[in-house]
Formats: C-alpha cells, structure tokens, sequence
C-alpha cells in the first residue's frame, strides 16, 4: 500500500473531529474568561488597537514580500515567493487593497482558507504512516497578508507576554531563562547543604 494511502487512513481518526465542547464562541469566552485572569497592564488598550488595525500600507506589504525567502514550495495557485518579489511593484497595490478589505470587515477570499497538506518524511527512509509529518503549503498572498499582522503584533509582544516568557519573542533569549534557573537552583542547593550538616 502506498504512503500516502497509509498516511491518509492513520491521519483520518482525527481529520474533521471537533476537539472543543463549546457549541459557540460566547461560550469558549466566559469558560476562557473564567480560567485566564489577565492584569490589565497586560491588556491591549485602545491605542494599542488602533496601531494594530489601522491601514495597511504599500510600505508594510513591500517589507512583507521582502522578508519572503527564495525558492520556497508553492501553494494552490502555484506562484511562488519568487513571484511574489519580481512582481512586486505590480502586486503591492493589489495585495495593499486586498488586505485593508479584508481588515475592514470583507469576507478573506476562499484560497486563504485552504492548504495543500502534503507528508513530510521526519528522519530515514520509513514505511510507517507516523513516521511522516504533515506541512500545509499556504497561498503566498495569505502569507504576506499575515505576516503584516504579525509584525504589527510584534510591537506589543513584549509587553502583551510579560518578562517571564522567553522562548519565542523577538528579542529574548531562552538563555536567560536557563541562567536564572540555574543561579535559582544553585541558591537552593547552598540553602540545603547550609542547614544539613
């Protein structure tokens, strides 16, 4: 039997399986609510707001298509980043209107809402469905649509997170999270051997 036959039966447990008790997105508020009590320095206040839904311009979708790497697998539509960055002065104001719709309240178009999910081997050359994981391939325009929220989200990150979280914010270092474990842990061992003789 092929791989992909394989894949797709070990995958089809789970494929289209609600994972959420909630019927519907007031509920999933008061029960997150409930558990996640949130500081308000920790809030996005209202000016916050604004900078992230404002406009979107020409500026922010060109440095969107400018962080886009080279060479990159193909969504649907079949154009690639390259595309995207040789024809980017014709794409720019398109991608720029497309994206303020979308921000304003219009209904994303469907390709935005669909991937080619395609098995990827993790290490060797296995026969076995679960030894392959699934990448979905995504629309380059959906790509830069997101990575403009993104960046825009960026700006507030550090604050939205708080100091203690490390891992995976720009500008953080992991590192430091370890060091202060460490120096923690060894104050804790000098405390023990100073009242264990």
């Amino acid at each position: 039997m092929p791989i992909s036959d394989r894949f797709a039966i070990e995958w089809s447990t789970i494929q289209g399986q609600r994972h959420s008790d909630f019927t519907d997105s007031e509920q999933l508020r008061a029960a997150l609510h409930d558990f996640v009590k949130i500081p308000e320095k920790r809030k996005v206040r209202p000016e916050d707001n604004y900078d992230l839904m404002r406009e979107i311009t020409t500026t922010e979708i060109a440095t969107a298509i400018e962080s886009l790497s080279r060479q990159k697998a193909v969504g649907e539509d079949g154009l690639n980043n390259d595309f995207y960055k040789d024809a980017g002065g014709i794409l720019i104001p398109l991608l720029t209107k497309l994206s303020n719709d979308i921000l304003q309240g219009a209904e994303p178009p469907e390709s935005f809402r669909r991937a080619m999910i395609i098995p990827l081997r993790k290490k060797g050359d296995s026969e076995q469905a679960m030894d392959y994981r699934p990448i979905a391939l995504l629309q380059t325009s959906y790509k830069v649509f997101t990575k403009v929220l993104a960046m825009r989200l960026q700006m507030f990150l550090g604050r939205l997170i708080g100091a203690t979280q490390q891992g995976f914010v720009h500008g953080r270092q992991i590192q430091k999270t370890v060091a202060m474990m460490l120096a923690t842990l060894q104050d804790a061992m000098e405390d023990i051997n100073t009242q264990c003789p």
